[in-house]
């Protein structure tokens, strides 16, 4: 039987190998975000974890070297390449310093004491290149730091104390410079740290202790720049860690000791960015490990003990991220030695001791504010409101932390807490927030009432159940505040009913539940208000449905959930939003609901219909139309035109995928905020527009009756795969090889639980077999024949 695998089709462009790329989240916010990072460490696979460096090869294969071996990275799992004592085509040493890929595909890999190798990617095997002391061309030594292939596929070889290497792989010629004293041209110290060739074909040579070396490749001479106490123009240190061009063709370099520099070509100055205590916008360390570039422009440069700083270039400015032992998504370590982008613009840090931190270009789509270490961060992580003032300030009301105002502009929070023995908020929870038409801030309160806050004095009023006042509080779990447009105060309380407040006599009254009364509150337990274009007032029950009163007669209809299809789908209704059209929207607990106030019916959406879950907290609408819907597995939206809906996890950078129950806002200016158990999301959904992209799919590993097949040896190797079966184009099976399996993957390592795959093995069946995430294709008794 043959089975050719060269047409093996998976059919991914259909379904959600399309990748969604989405524009960058709001910058007029001002904001330090939350930076997001999968980590990626010895559980997930890889050999171990202190990483040395990452590169993404033309196939879109990741290659990490670390101190233990080469990892090959497919998104779902690692081959290890580790040095094999009875095995001569096995990688020479197992400390991996750098990976390179030359125009054939073969991999470079640069060791820590056994030199340089080189992988045929189709037979899988390592070529090693050994400093031979009894032979002329070879390389200069086996302590490696680094390599770079340019672009004529020559490889240039940084040595750790015998200086720079030329290897010319078509002349298999090696070449090698060393400093001479009597020689003011040769390379100026021969402890190499680096080597760049830019996009002038210049090559740049960076030492330990001797500066930076420009090398003029016709004349073989060198160019030095090094450190003068007199020269504050000049490098600022004659450590080089690291040197990098940017997509302006800028050259940055890293020092070991005195921070970053910019080289000046027009002068042959450099300009200097050092960490400054008294900055916090300022360089994070001085000692610089690793530079690369995000593609919106900015610099992430890598330090030692440091974490990452983020250098905006337009601004001059830093942002700085190290690790956060109350963020799980944060870096794993603060020594970054290695940051690689791939080509999708995900960034790859190489952490010491942390193994990988992957930051997803999917997460920039949401902007996220959470509770760290740092000052004037929001209070608390679970987050029950969010509110607009008339002064467009931003109120963020937690479960536990109090109430905090938001500078949307700086980023940062000042928190309201309830202090013993002080006068000041009644207590830390807060429900929801609203304004009257004195501009005071109305703070609904769990177990403690309402606090009223006085925007001029910041003094507050606080209203309490009083058992022995009848006029008093109805209760001190108070849900939901309403200031209606007749400038009356509404109250609902958990327990107790709803509560209408007079400011003329300060006294409340009451409706409540009556068992004999049909015409009554359907429940005490009140989840939500909102007053509609009309004037009607409507009530969302915790159990007992939806309500709306009638505030001339005090009468309560009530919309319960029964059989009836076009009826409520749910009684438990955390949030009411009506939309630009007065259609209102009803969140509850199983599904999200679409009334119509003409026919006072209901039409319920829910997963099946697309919606990411039937659990809904809250419902807004956007400036162009489209319902924004959040759940307990993110976020979902609702095109009314198309009428389809798109929903968005942490891939996209939600905070998390479980939000809060009435925790949402349309600010005036049109931007989204959504909170939940980790903070709250903001976005502007109008810069969140779909582009379709294409990922390349491979097949990374062929399976004969469950027994992954191995490369043949030799002729005389029984194995009918003959070369990588990423290469391999057919294979001949035996009649009785009948269980076959593959496993592929598209290698664009972004949202990975948005990936379906779908395959269909040509001659054999007709459909296409949808199998969602799955990434392994397998066929039990194939008769013989021909399949593509």
């Amino acid at each position: 039987m043959r089975v050719s695998s060269h047409n093996f089709i998976l059919k991914t462009g259909i379904i959600c190998l399309i990748g969604l790329l989405f524009a960058l989240p709001i910058h007029t916010l001002g904001q330090k975000k939350t930076l997001k990072f999968d980590h990626i460490g010895v559980t997930e696979g890889i050999s171990q974890i202190n990483i040395t460096c990452i590169f993404q090869d033309s196939r879109g294969f990741i290659w990490v070297g670390t101190r233990d071996g080469l990892n090959r990275y497919d998104g779902y799992n690692f081959i290890i390449y580790r040095y094999d004592a009875n095995d001569n085509n096995s990688i020479s040493n197992n400390f991996i310093q750098d990976v390179e890929e030359d125009k054939s595909g073969n991999i470079w890999v640069a060791t820590q004491n056994g030199g340089v190798n080189k992988f045929d990617v189709k037979h899988e095997t390592f070529s090693r290149f050994l400093h031979n002391e009894h032979e002329v061309n070879t390389i200069a030594s086996n302590a490696i730091n680094k390599i770079f292939l340019d672009q004529d596929d020559n490889l240039w070889i940084a040595t750790q104390n015998n200086g720079l290497d030329f290897y010319s792989i078509k002349k298999n010629a090696f070449t090698h410079y060393l400093h001479a004293n009597n020689n003011p041209n040769s390379i100026s110290d021969n402890s190499i740290t680096t080597v760049f060739n830019d996009s002038k074909k210049r090559l740049w040579v960076g030492t330990y202790s001797g500066g930076i070396n420009l090398f003029n490749k016709k004349t073989g001479s060198f160019t030095h720049f090094l450190h003068q106490n007199n020269n504050p123009a000049s490098l600022s240190w004659n450590g080089i860690s690291c040197i990098f061009e940017d997509a302006e063709h800028s050259i940055w370099i890293g020092t070991s000791g005195k921070g970053l520099d910019l080289f000046d070509e027009q002068n042959n100055t450099f300009r200097h960015f050092v960490h400054d205590q008294s900055n916090q916008n300022s360089l994070a360390g001085n000692n610089i490990l690793s530079i690369n570039q995000h593609s919106n422009g900015n610099l992430w440069i890598g330090s030692e003990n440091a974490g990452i700083s983020i250098l905006n270039k337009e601004k001059n400015t830093f942002e700085n991220y190290q690790h956060d032992d109350i963020d799980n998504n944060s870096l794993t370590g603060n020594s970054i030695y290695t940051i690689c982008k791939d080509r999708l613009g995900n960034m790859w840090l190489g952490a010491f001791s942390g193994g990988i931190n992957l930051f997803k270009k999917s997460t920039e789509k949401f902007t996220h504010y959470r509770h760290n270490n740092t000052i004037n961060s929001l209070s608390n992580n679970f987050v029950l409101d969010l509110f607009e003032d008339s002064q467009s300030k931003i109120w963020v009301g937690t479960d536990g932390g109090g109430l905090n105002r938001f500078d949307s502009q700086k980023g940062t929070f000042t928190s309201f807490k309830q202090q013993k023995n002080k006068a000041g908020i009644a207590g830390n929870y807060v429900l929801d927030l609203a304004e009257d038409s004195k501009q005071n801030l109305w703070i609904g309160l769990w177990a403690d009432g309402i606090s009223v806050l006085d925007p001029i004095t910041h003094h507050f009023t606080n209203f309490k159940h009083n058992p022995a006042n009848t006029n008093s509080l109805g209760g001190n779990n108070v849900y939901a505040i309403l200031h209606t447009k007749d400038k009356k105060t509404w109250i609902g309380t958990y327990y107790d009913g709803l509560d209408t407040y007079d400011a003329a006599t300060k006294s409340f009254k009451h409706y409540k539940f009556d068992i004999n009364n049909n015409n009554s509150l359907s429940s005490d337990r009140i989840y939500c208000l909102l007053e509609d274009q009309h004037e009607n007032l409507w009530i969302g029950t915790y159990d007992a449905g939806l309500n709306l009163l009638n505030r001339k007669t005090g009468v309560f209809t009530r919309f319960q959930h029964h059989d009836k299809s076009n009826s409520i789908s749910n009684n438990s209704v955390p949030d009411l939003f009506e939309d630009s059209k007065g259609n209102l929207w009803i969140s509850t607990f199983s599904g999200l609901n679409l009334f119509n106030p003409q026919t006072r019916q209901f039409k319920v959406f829910k997963k099946k219909d697309g919606l990411a879950s039937d659990l809904i907290y809250a419902a807004r609408e956007d400036n162009q139309g489209k319902i924004w819907i959040s759940t307990n597995m993110g976020i979902s939206s609702y095109d009314l035109i198309s009428q389809k809906f798109e929903n968005f996890t942490t891939e996209d950078g939600l905070q998390d995928v479980e939000f809060k129950a009435h925790a949402a806002l349309k600010t005036r200016n049109g931007l989204m905020y959504f909170g939940g158990i980790n903070g709250f999301n903001v976005f502007d959904p109008a810069k969140i527009t779909q582009e379709k992209t294409f990922s390349p799919v491979v097949i990374t590993s062929f399976q004969l009756f469950n027994k992954t097949l191995s490369i043949a040896q030799n002729n005389d190797d029984p194995s009918p795969l003959k070369q990588s079966i990423s290469y391999t184009k057919s294979i001949t099976l035996a009649y009785n090889q009948s269980f076959i399996s593959m496993d592929y993957a598209a290698l664009d390592y972004g949202s990975k639980d948005k990936k379906e795959y779908a395959f269909k093995l040509e001659g054999f069946e007709k459909d296409w077999n949808y199998v969602g995430k799955r990434n392994t294709a397998s066929y039990t008794n194939l008769p013989p024949g021909n399949y593509n």
